[in-house]
């Protein structure tokens, strides 16, 4: 059993066909997926845009993999509605899967780390938060690549870290996404599965009772 963990693709209406094609070529290679939050990004389009765009070509390979959708803080389940049904076979906050040698406590992590956009949730979704964020984030990760994610958000990571050692029993571990930085610390109960977004194509797989993290391109 191969099981693809990705999170923060941040899909909006606007179609990027090499992140397309390398979103269905980890899909494909895949026996199952959690999508770990923030597939969508709510603060740049809305859900009825999304839903219509060109990446509506990976709903049925996802729902093919009964795909498990965990909501993140760009992808509230209010933002939404039933037809998140056509790409997932299972919706929720969070989840807990068991792997032979690990049990797996899966979420988005927002409810550990909170960003400017729930300390400040009177921000516009679409103007101000949205795309001043997301313009701020490509120019930093064109400029600077990963250590410009490690940079900011490290101490995020370190948090989360944190949590996972007050939950987490001896044979548990922590899935996050929500920070952008990518890191498996499976001594610290601890992985985060970074993001797919600007050329970076990060993610977590468990396979053969192991959990890897793949840095990759596209």
């Amino acid at each position: 059993m191969r099981v693809l963990i990705f999170s923060d693709t941040h899909l909006s209406h606007v179609f990027d066909k090499k992140k397309y094609v390398f979103l269905r070529n980890i899909i494909t290679k895949s026996d199952r997926v959690v999508i770990n939050g923030d597939f969508w990004d709510g603060y740049l389009t809305t859900f009825d845009k999304f839903v219509a765009s060109k990446w509506k070509d990976l709903f049925p390979l996802l729902k093919k993999k009964q795909t498990i959708y965990l909501y993140g803080n760009h992808d509230k389940k209010k933002w939404s509605d039933e037809r998140v049904k056509l790409f997932s076979a299972d919706q929720r906050k969070s989840v807990v899967l068991d792997f032979g040698n690990y049990r797996l406590l899966i979420e988005h992590g927002d409810s550990i780390v909170h960003k400017i956009d729930s300390l400040l949730p009177w921000l516009p979704r679409y103007v101000l938060f949205g795309y001043m964020s997301d313009y701020f984030l490509r120019l930093g990760i064109i400029s600077m690549g990963k250590a410009f994610l490690a940079f900011w958000n490290a101490k995020f990571n370190e948090k989360m870290m944190q949590h996972a050692r007050e939950v987490c029993k001896e044979n548990e571990v922590l899935m996050c996404g929500h920070t952008h930085l990518a890191q498996l610390a499976i001594n610290r109960h601890f992985a985060n599965s970074g993001l797919i977004r600007f050329g970076l194509g990060q993610y977590l797989l468990v396979e053969n009772e192991e959990v890897k993290l793949i840095k990759d391109h596209y």
